[in-house]
């Protein structure tokens, strides 16, 4: 998980410490599968700690499940066998952290959820007949605080057709230190 800066955990105002999976949520519904069509309007999902919370994190995981024929592991996972390569618009992450919008990066070829550099497969798994699922874990450059008080996330922005995938989830994992 991810490493919290010393100061905060001397604070007389810290009140709890743990390690948290954030799931990736689709803005004002409660849907956690990224599996959506964006192409006509984008749809966003965001990453946000709780109320009165910091939360640290160094790595974002996917999780990508559906009919894969062909692909067996994840050296497999080439614009070859995979059902669709080539995105129109992208998925694009940003953050916002102390008021501050910056853009993280966007994808234009599916294959780069799977190949970005930093990326580490964590997991692969078979589903009934041809659906495969596959676990990512991508190391972020340093470590992102986010502080919901001041309105912090990461935010996804589908911009495409996702909806080949069954399941595509990505999730935050790190340290929630929760104050007051």
């Amino acid at each position: 998980m991810a490493v919290v800066p010393q100061r905060l955990l001397l604070s007389d105002k810290t009140k709890n410490v743990i390690d948290r999976i954030l799931p990736c949520v689709q803005d004002g519904v409660a849907n956690y599968n990224l599996a959506v069509d964006g192409s006509v309007t984008p749809v966003n999902f965001y990453i946000r700690p709780v109320t009165h919370t910091y939360f640290f994190t160094d790595e974002i995981r996917y999780i990508v499940e559906g009919n894969m024929a062909g692909i067996t592991s994840f050296a497999d996972l080439d614009t070859d066998k995979f059902f669709q390569t080539t995105l129109t618009n992208g998925i694009s992450f940003s953050s916002q952290i102390d008021g501050t919008i910056a853009a993280m990066f966007t994808l234009l070829d599916i294959v780069d959820l799977f190949t970005l550099p930093r990326m580490e497969p964590v997991q692969n798994f078979n589903g009934p007949l041809i659906k495969k699922g596959f676990i990512f874990r991508l190391k972020l450059n340093g470590l992102t605080a986010l502080n919901q008080d001041k309105g912090d996330y990461i935010k996804v922005t589908v911009a495409d057709d996702l909806t080949g995938f069954d399941n595509l989830q990505i999730l935050a994992g790190g340290t929630e230190i929760s104050f007051l």
